[in-house]
């Protein structure tokens, strides 16, 4: 899995994440694969394409063509004041993805 996040200097990030072949074959057997967008401190995730869907209060990511997209917003607090770092946000999501690829898997076996 690839997490790329651009201008991380700026109060509003696009974040990208792009599938390695075996991850996406799980996501391709799956019926509707979604991952829980963690609720983390001073920060909030967005988008308008569709890769983010409320359900039950709950936020949860969907892929397209082996990849997910969103923004992740500072919430008001400066970047550099941010507590919950960058690194932190793409750590967060990437154990996210990765525990929906292993339930999935599980379930599947």
């Amino acid at each position: 899995m690839n997490i790329s996040i651009i201008n991380p200097n700026q109060d509003s990030h696009p974040i990208e994440i792009i599938l390695n072949n075996n991850e996406m074959k799980i996501v391709k057997k799956a019926k509707n694969f979604n991952f829980e967008i963690p609720k983390l401190d001073n920060r909030f995730f967005y988008d308008d394409e569709g890769y983010i869907i409320s359900e039950h209060k709950v936020k949860k990511g969907y892929f397209k063509n082996n990849k997910w997209k969103a923004r992740v917003d500072s919430n008001g607090v400066k970047e550099e004041k941010n507590p919950t770092n960058l690194d932190v946000v793409c750590k967060a999501i990437e154990d996210a993805v990765n525990k929906a690829l292993t339930d999935h898997k599980a379930m599947n076996e």
